[in-house]
């Protein structure tokens, strides 16, 4: 039995799903057979990703501007849960898929909404295999936006006298990562301060909680990188290429700004 529960900290639009693609890569080289990527709340935000995944990751999508894997040949090809393009998460189209992907050597991918439906979908799926066959697949589940509905919101504060439940999609999730004897959960954030408050020995329910108990990597801000402190500095002396600043008399000249940053 393996478990790890780690987070990854980078800049806001820095290259975290970049990250993420090339650790899915490297875990689907070291053995992890079922990867799932929760990308958020909204349909858009996992398509977005999908089709990300599939130009970068699995090959199965071409790019316009030919920044794709088309033409690679994979030796183990992925198997496809979820498609981008169809307008559907997991939960609507898991009747299509047979449990038989999750047994073979081939890794398998899912992009789904961290929303309850999907989660308790995709529960449900894989409760189809037996715990000794779910014993022998290894799970990594990535969890974009990890401070966003992951967190515990009912998790009990000092002096209650009585243990609750946790919120329904922290719920599903811990529930889900149980299913697996060996499972590594990552989440990826810009602010990590919610993950870091968790409980790391538990909060009186079933399921280990999502602290981050193995390990919190930090990104390093790439070269080129224009953040929220390269456009609008604390002061003038504060360094950078570019800056917008507000005129100290007279009307702002958005036009000029924009000019600017191009």
């Amino acid at each position: 039995i393996n478990h790890r529960y780690g987070m990854v900290v980078g800049y806001v639009q820095s290259g975290k799903t970049a990250h993420f693609t090339g650790l899915i890569a490297k875990a689907a080289d070291a053995g992890f057979r079922f990867i799932v990527v929760l990308s958020g709340l909204y349909n858009d935000l996992r398509e977005q990703t999908q089709a990300r995944l599939c130009k970068e990751l699995t090959g199965t999508l071409e790019d316009p501007f030919g920044c794709d894997l088309r033409d690679v040949e994979f030796s183990n090809p992925w198997h496809l849960a979820t498609e981008p393009g169809r307008g559907r998460d997991f939960h609507e189209i898991r009747g299509q898929h047979n449990l038989e992907m999750l047994t073979d050597e081939r890794p398998t991918l899912v992009v789904t909404k961290k929303n309850v439906s999907p989660l308790e979908g995709l529960i449900d799926w894989v409760k189809g295999l037996t715990p000794e066959q779910r014993g022998e697949i290894p799970l990594l589940l990535i969890d974009d936006e990890c401070d966003y509905a992951s967190i515990n919101t009912n998790a009990p504060r000092q002096g209650d006298s009585q243990q609750r439940d946790p919120n329904r999609i922290n719920g599903l999730l811990r529930e889900f990562l149980s299913l697996f004897d060996n499972r590594a959960y990552i989440g990826y954030t810009a602010s990590p301060f919610a993950n870091v408050f968790i409980h790391p020995d538990g909060d009186g329910t079933d399921y280990k909680t999502l602290y981050p108990r193995d390990f919190v990597v930090s990104l390093p801000k790439p070269d080129g990188y224009q953040g929220f402190e390269t456009l609008f500095p604390i002061d003038d002396s504060t360094p950078g290429p570019i800056q917008i600043v507000k005129e100290k008399s007279g009307p702002r000249k958005p036009d000029l700004e924009a000019d600017i940053v191009r």
